[in-house]
C-alpha cells in the first residue's frame, strides 16, 4: 500500500472519532466559550454507578444513567457505526464512550500501524478544535495497543478533554473527559478512566 493511500484511510478513518464531538450536546453550547466562572460541584459520590455494555464488551463507573446513541459514518473507503454512552453530570463535564467496529482497525495492528493510527487519529481531533496538546503517551490496555491524550480547545473555547483510544481486534474504543480548563475535578475523571475495563470473552 502506498503512503498515499494509508494517508487517506487514516484521515478517513480518523473522522469517525471527530463525530463523537457533533454528537455530545456539550460540544455545541456556546457556555463553553462564554461561561462565567461559578463552577458546577463535582457529581456527588452517590451518583456513580456501574455501567456494563454487553455488546460493547466493557464496563465503566459512570456519574449518572448514560444516553446512548449511534450514528453511521460512510465515505469512500470506510462505513462504520459508531456507538455511544455518556454522562453530562452539570452544565461543565461530560464523561463518554465510544466503540467502532471496521476490518480496517486489524489490518493497522497485523500490519504494525496501530500507534500510527492512533496518533493520527488524535492529531485531527485536536486540529478539528484548533487545540493544543498538554499531554500524550503511546502505551498498551491488557497488552492493546492504546493512546492517551489530553489537549486544551483554542480559540475563545474554555474546555480540555481527556482521552483514551483503544484498539482491539477491529473495534477501536474511545474512552473520554470533557471539563473546562477552570475547574477539572481531576479526582472524578481518574475514577472514570480507571474504572474501564473489558469483557472477557
Amino acid at each position: 500500500m502506498t503512503k498515499s493511500k494509508w494517508i487517506k484511510i487514516l484521515a478517513s478513518i480518523g473522522i469517525i472519532f471527530l463525530i463523537v464531538f457533533v454528537v455530545i450536546p456539550p460540544f455545541t453550547r456556546k457556555w463553553y466559550k462564554n461561561h462565567s466562572v461559578i463552577y458546577a460541584p463535582p457529581a456527588p459520590v452517590s451518583n456513580w454507578k456501574k455501567f456494563t455494555s454487553d455488546e460493547g464488551k466493557f464496563s465503566v463507573w459512570f456519574p449518572g444513567t448514560p444516553v446512548q446513541t449511534n450514528q453511521f459514518v460512510t465515505n469512500a473507503i470506510v462505513t462504520a457505526e459508531e456507538h455511544l454512552f455518556y454522562v453530562n453530570p452539570d452544565i461543565q463535564d461530560s464523561y463518554v464512550v465510544g466503540y467502532c467496529d471496521n476490518e480496517k482497525f486489524d489490518d493497522a495492528i497485523k500490519n504494525g500501524k496501530a500507534q500510527k493510527f492512533l496518533e493520527t487519529s488524535e492529531s485531527l481531533v485536536v486540529n478539528e478544535a484548533d487545540g493544543k496538546v498538554l499531554f500524550e503517551h503511546e502505551t498498551t490496555f491488557e497488552n492493546f495497543p492504546s493512546r492517551e491524550f489530553e489537549y486544551k480547545a483554542g480559540e475563545k473555547a474554555n474546555y480540555s478533554v481527556r482521552v483514551k483510544y483503544i484498539m482491539v481486534g477491529q473495534r477501536v474504543y474511545s474512552v473520554m473527559a470533557v471539563f473546562l480548563a477552570g475547574n477539572p475535578y481531576p479526582e472524578d475523571r481518574e475514577t472514570f478512566f480507571n474504572s474501564f475495563s473489558l469483557q472477557k470473552n
